[in-house]
């Protein structure tokens, strides 16, 4: 506690991985995309299901919780690191030199796919600390209009997460009643808002403009210069689905599956 190692080993060998009782099970990458396919197939009724990716398109984490749980619930996988042997640096996410003409290239294509979709659609923002502490809000939009949001803060203590605080906003009259959280807000406003933390001072401050697979803003941030821990402020969007979809954590699942086995080359390290 209070940052103090309190326990800790190391398996060098082959002869001794898994002599430690204590840590995960050791599982390659490969195994832990098999297994989650099980978790992915739990009652919605019954489970909060998850499924996270990193900005290379890999697992973050796959698991669920039972909805009648409240402590220490989370089942399933969480990777919170990732490196190939080489520290090569690859992404299947578009990390964009900023500039008006991309920002503005990716809110026409946002603008395509909301019409397309009768602006209705789900997105889920939040971050993760360093210490473990996080938090997700996740808001449903209908008609261009905010009509539900729901928030969980938790810890994640030995791979497990563990759901400290959540709430669930329903109605259109409940929305904003309880104050922690992201602010109830439309991906319209989302990309309304990202010019600001785009055009911060670029001798201060790292500035990061990310995209998914559709040119759709994922992340708009800056990290002033120079700051050690949790320092990027701005838009975060981990997942985004449009009403309609269907087995949407499956598919993503499979493009996922997808993205791992082009990046794998049988050598790399995770946590």
């Amino acid at each position: 506690s209070d940052g103090v190692v309190t326990d800790s080993y190391e398996e060098t060998e082959l002869a001794q991985i898994g002599s430690n009782s204590a840590g995960a099970a050791v599982k390659t990458m490969d195994e832990i995309y098999s297994e989650c396919t099980t978790y992915l197939s739990m009652d919605e009724a019954t489970n909060y299901i998850y499924l996270e990716t990193d900005e290379d398109g890999l697992i973050s984490l796959c698991g669920y919780v039972p909805k009648n749980c409240a402590d220490d619930c989370f089942i399933g996988h969480r990777v919170s690191t990732f490196d190939f042997c080489g520290a090569i640096t690859m992404s299947s996410t578009s990390v964009i030199d900023v500039n008006n003409e991309e920002y503005e290239q990716s809110l026409s294509d946002w603008n395509t796919l909301k019409a397309d979709n009768d602006n209705c659609y789900t997105y889920t923002t939040g971050y993760t600390s360093w210490t473990g502490y996080g938090s997700s809000t996740t808001i449903k939009v209908e008609d261009g209009i905010v009509t539900q949001r729901s928030y969980e803060s938790f810890n994640i203590n030995n791979g497990q997460r563990n759901v400290i605080n959540s709430y669930e906003e329903t109605d259109v009259s409940q929305i904003g009643t309880n104050t922690e959280g992201a602010d109830a807000l439309t991906m319209d406003e989302l990309y309304a808002e990202c010019p600001q933390y785009l055009s911060v001072d670029e001798q201060m401050n790292d500035i990061t403009f990310t995209t998914d697979e559709n040119n759709i803003m994922t992340g708009c941030t800056y990290y002033p210069l120079g700051c050690q821990d949790d320092c990027d402020i701005g838009i975060r969007v981990s997942s985004l689905e449009f009403c309609g979809d269907t087995d949407n954590e499956i598919s993503a699942y499979e493009e996922s599956l997808n993205d791992w086995n082009s990046l794998n080359n049988d050598c790399y390290t995770y946590s």
